[in-house]
């Protein structure tokens, strides 16, 4: 049972410190080699520990020897020192007067051998201190005396820690303030650092000495002091149960602790012979928070050690007592060989060299039945295994860096431990139980302030914070990051410390030097979430920011900042030069404000004041010269409402500022770097901090796509964890429409992988890529300091990056422009056609198609993909290009050719052909038939048709339609559908009388065969082409020589071919066979 005394903590703030610088994770891990020369004359356990993470190891020596050493698993990219110590005592704690010695230091860069030297143990000689005196106070409690012991630590400056300087104490007592006489006394109490004995037959009339002795230094003995009688007028009472082993055969001593001031609050009770579920009542208690511990002494020493059955550093119930008795506490204690446990660490906040996010495993062994002498982790993820964890002030203790990995709960680890006694380790598993992301916030102090010695650090609560929960704080150097001072076991209620107020700092704070400073959330299962911050005390003066932050020779520059003269001749300011630093003119100052003009001959750099003959203090940003930047835009809300109110401001020089209008969200901020990038940041109560990305100075921007400021609550729904960085961007055109269908691309600085996430609402997840509704992205848990580079894709879109400073507890905001590419058109299909007909167009970057034009006409179409359109030929068009019209541009395809239909009919009593002779002959249309008797032809072109009549006597009347012309051929404009109709005509060649009936007739085989016996058939003066055969039963006359009136000629009508007469008879006159 630890009361007060011994040095947890010290090593945690050290840890704190040095993750700031740390880069590499645990995937890998470096070995330690080296020897141990005992030169101390002495024999027992050396402990061997890594500097930084305890990564250790052990085993016996004796006097004289030399034996190698290996430390295993070492992951942290540092460098270290193997410090060693000899366990004279055997009571696995470093004393300052133990043997002990250091190797060589070595960089640790990589997963390699690296071999330390030769550790040469020695011995020290360390007295007690001056004043020393071993008993603190004997404290009166119910069932014994409590004796406070007092260990006199010794600080090494060179290991960086403090050593118990006591080895073990003699406890004289007396019912005489004089000690005379002595009714007991009780030796070689083992100091283990435990910091209290406990007397059960001690009376409260007693009065106590205590001598304590050390390896070769003289012993100190206290004067005879009485019991102190209980302060408080409150009792705390409850029921401890004690399970796996029967508890009778010792004395159960029970306390609360409140450690939270420089005198602790104690109060204890003992009793004897207690069963597995012991009641107790502790009275005389006072108002505080305090701490349950229990312990159960089974060797009846007085003290805790090993063989005792303890509570555990993480199994102690907090109790508060607040003006009335606590009852109800309840506490379990199980008898184990030892406490095994994995606590995680969380650590953010910022350094001198930016924000950082880590995590870290912190194995915790301590010995119960037990005394455990090696331990090794052999399993587990996120891990290089084997590590070797060595003895530090807790027992065997190790944090594994796993810088930015976020462990897993329920992630079990395996262990082997190796108890003194024991031939072969006995096989352990950890399990984690959670990652604590309940953060308190670093209110105060916080960059420059006035040096104060009595500074208050304040802090505010953590939004969800766990169940029970204590807070630590802890100061340290921010250059070399040697903790000076820290507090612990602060009560959930605390928010605030004075420096030192436990006078256990190590130094007072300097001025004018920076530190940083965190305060931790730690739960009752030892899981810790610390941030923190860097602050500097200056007596002179200092520079908190300047506006504007670029301009031209002449620019009025205001500094804001403490400590200034306000006598302006008493301030030199200087901005950087061409050659040499540039004095310029201050026109008025104030304590916290300078007004300077800038000199001739400035260039880009940053600002120094020298106040009164103090200094030069210089300036975090620089002043760029050029013409100042200027930025136009809105905030918003997660909903889109308007927010007023927001303080927008320069990073990294908050004088740079401006606030959003009530009612519109509408801001413009002036006074903007002239050159390089900065980013804004827009602040307002009861939202995250939103950062924009990053900006080049000089330019004069106005912006439609707003900041938008999330809520705690809203950024938590994304499963962003505390610490980590979230960046929101939209995809949007030129205009700042938001573009759908995108798909983001990531890249990190740090080569980290991230996951884009989609939101219609602005809120929910859901999706592929980017909702046409906002088009947003949302990218979360991006470690802080991280550059990322946001991108987008979309076929047929051209996106131009834009990149982010990732900031922890902020949200990344910007916009991501996209423009549609240019298109192009590959091929038409099919390149000529009618109105109505369909046409296919081929290419690329179609999605964002506005309009199809062909020959400057509009056509329909439909995008069928980013590759294809479908066109309608309009009605009316006329032979071009089509023209795809495109957000991104215009493409223009070959010729389109448009068709017309040229059709022909043949009419009349005749026959005939028609046929086209230019531009081509496709038309051939005969009488009676539909074949060829139509074609499409280029509109514009002429057709010319041509109508032959055939040889039966038919003859060409002329056209109508298109052409009207009753002779000669048709010439047709193709400007349109045409139809041309040609009339055949029958020529009456022959004339058949049967009695009073004539009959005409174009063919003489027509006019044979309709003739009956009797009939004459009279035929014109031609040429009638056979051969002819008369084969029928008839008698007929047959009289050629007649004109086209039929009237009788003096010529002959002609049969040419042959004639045959094979049946029937013909009389024939003016006929000529030929």
């Amino acid at each position: 049972m630890v009361l007060h005394g011994r040095n947890v903590g010290i090593f945690r703030v050290v840890l704190a410190a040095v993750l700031t610088i740390i880069v590499s994770t645990g995937t890998w891990a470096a070995t330690l080699t080296g020897t141990v020369q005992n030169s101390s004359g002495k024999t027992g356990r050396v402990y061997l520990r890594a500097s930084n993470n305890s990564f250790g190891t052990s085993f016996t020596i004796a006097a004289g020897q030399t034996l190698p050493f290996s430390i295993r698993g070492v992951t942290s990219n540092n460098t270290y020192t193997v410090d060693a110590f000899l366990d004279v005592t055997g009571l696995g704690v470093q004393h300052a007067n133990d043997p002990t010695g250091i190797s060589s230091s070595v960089q640790v860069t990589s997963d390699t051998t690296y071999n330390v030297g030769t550790i040469a143990l020695a011995n020290p000689s360390v007295p007690f201190s001056a004043e020393y005196s071993p008993l603190a106070t004997p404290l009166a409690a119910d069932g014994a005396v409590f004796l406070m012991l007092d260990s006199d630590f010794y600080y090494s400056e060179q290991y960086n820690r403090e050593y118990p300087v006591a080895e073990t104490f003699d406890v004289s007592w007396s019912s005489s303030p004089t000690g005379s006489p002595v009714l007991g006394t009780v030796t070689g109490i083992k100091n283990r650092d435990q910091g209290v004995w406990a007397h059960t037959a001690g009376q409260s009339s007693y009065w106590y000495r205590v001598t304590a002795h050390a390896s070769g230094q003289t012993p100190v003995t206290s004067s005879w002091m009485p019991v102190m009688p209980k302060k408080g007028a409150r009792s705390v009472s409850g029921t401890i149960s004690i399970n796996g082993i029967t508890p009778a055969s010792g004395t159960l001593y029970v306390a609360v602790v409140d450690e939270s001031s420089d005198q602790p609050k104690v109060a204890a009770a003992a009793i004897s012979n207690p069963s597995s579920s012991q009641a107790f009542t502790i009275t005389g208690v006072e108002d505080g928070t305090y701490f349950l511990f229990a312990f159960l002494d089974m060797n009846n020493s007085g003290t805790e050690d090993f063989g005792d059955v303890v509570l555990g550093e993480f199994n102690t119930p907090q109790v508060v007592v607040n003006g009335r008795n606590v009852t109800g506490v309840s506490a379990t204690m199980t008898a184990v060989d030892s406490l095994a446990s994995i606590m995680t660490n969380h650590w953010t906040g910022n350094s001198q060299w930016g924000y950082f996010d880590n995590y870290s495993l912190n194995f915790a062994i301590d010995g119960m039945r037990k005394k455990p002498v090696t331990v090794v982790v052999t399993s587990g993820p996120n891990i290089a295994v084997p590590i070797d964890i060595g003895l530090n002030d807790w027992g065997f203790s190790s944090w594994v860096f796993i810088n930015s990995t976020r462990p897993t709960p329920g992630s079990q680890y395996n262990l082997d431990i190796t108890y003194e006694g024991d031939s072969s380790p006995t096989p352990t598993t950890v399990t984690i139980s959670t990652v604590l992301d309940a953060f308190a916030t670093n209110l105060a102090p916080t960059g420059n302030i006035q040096f104060n010695q009595n500074q208050l650090f304040s802090w505010a609560a953590p939004s969800s914070p766990p169940a029970s929960y204590t807070y630590t704080v802890q100061v340290s150097d921010a250059t070399n990051y040697n903790q000076i001072w820290h507090i612990e076991d602060l009560p959930s209620t605390t928010t605030s410390v004075t420096y030192n107020q436990n006078n256990e700092a190590f130094g007072p704070l300097e001025p004018n030097k920076t530190y940083q400073w965190s305060v931790s959330v730690r739960d009752a299962a030892g899981n810790a979430a610390f941030r923190q911050t860097v602050f500097t005390p200056v007596t002179g003066p200092a520079i908190n920011g300047f506006s504007p932050a670029g301009g031209n020779t002449g620019t009025t520059v205001y500094i804001d900042g403490l400590n200034f003269s306000t006598t302006p001749a008493n301030n030199v300011v200087t901005f950087a030069g061409s050659m040499a630093r540039a004095t310029a003119t201050v026109t008025n100052a104030t304590v916290s404000r300078l007004t300077v003009t800038v000199p001739p001959g400035v260039t880009t750099g940053t600002i120094q004041v020298t106040s009164s003959g103090v200094g030069p203090v210089e300036s975090t940003s620089s002043f760029s010269v050029g013409t100042a930047g200027s930025f136009s835009g809105l905030v918003v809300n997660s909903g889109s409402a308007p927010l007023g109110g927001v303080a927008v401001s320069l990073g990294g020089n908050p004088s740079v500022t401006t606030t959003s209008q009530v009612g519109t969200g509408s801001f413009s901020l002036g006074g903007l770097p002239a050159n390089g990038t900065y980013d804004l940041v827009a602040e307002k109560t009861g939202y995250l901090p939103a950062v924009s990305a990053v900006i080049n100075g000089g330019s004069a921007v106005t912006t439609t796509a707003p900041f938008l400021l999330f809520t705690q609550a809203e950024v938590n729904s994304w499963g962003v964890y505390a610490g980590k960085g979230v960046i929101t961007a939209r995809v949007v055109d030129q205009s700042g429409n938001p573009i759908g269908g995108a798909v983001a691309s990531i890249q990190s600085g740090m080569g980290k992988t991230y996951t884009a996430y989609y939101s219609s609402d602005g809120i929910t997840f859901g999706g592929t890529s980017t909702s046409a509704n906002n088009g947003l992205i949302v990218v979360p848990n991006v470690e802080p300091n991280d550059w990322v580079t946001l991108g987008a894709s979309k076929t047929g879109w051209t996106f131009y990056t834009t990149s982010f400073r990732v900031r922890p507890f902020a949200v990344g905001e910007g916009a991501v422009f996209g423009a549609p590419s240019m298109p192009s058109v590959s091929g038409i299909s099919p390149q000529s056609g009618k109105a109505g007909s369909t046409v296919t167009i081929t290419g690329s970057n179609f999605e964002t198609t506005q309009s199809v034009t062909l020959a400057g006409q509009n056509a329909p179409f439909v995008v069928n993909s980013a590759t294809q359109i479908t066109v309608t030929v309009p009605a009316g068009a006329s032979t071009g290009p089509f023209v795809v019209n495109t957000l991104g541009g215009d493409a223009g395809s070959g010729l389109f050719t448009v068709l017309q239909t040229l059709a022909v009919t043949t009419t009349g009593t005749g026959n005939g052909t028609v046929t086209s002779v230019s531009p081509d002959s496709r038309i051939a249309c005969q009488s009676g038939s539909a074949t060829n008797c139509s074609a499409d032809f280029d509109k514009g072109m002429t057709v010319t048709l041509t109508a032959t009549p055939d040889n039966s006597g038919s003859v060409f009347s002329g056209w109508s339609g298109a052409c009207t012309a009753s002779v000669g051929d048709c010439n047709v404009t193709m400007d349109a559908d045409k139809a041309v109709t040609a009339t055949f005509s029958v020529t009456p060649n022959l004339k058949l009388i049967n009695g009073m009936t004539e009959t005409t007739f174009a063919s003489l085989a027509d006019a044979y065969a309709a003739a009956v016996t009797g009939d004459t058939i009279m035929a014109r003066t031609l040429d009638f082409t056979g051969p002819f055969n008369f084969n029928r039963n008839v008698a007929l006359v047959f009289n050629g020589g007649y004109d086209a009136s039929f009237t009788p000629t003096t010529g002959y009508t002609k049969l040419l071919g042959g004639l045959t007469v094979s049946l029937g008879s013909v009389t024939f006159s003016n006929v000529a066979l030929q």
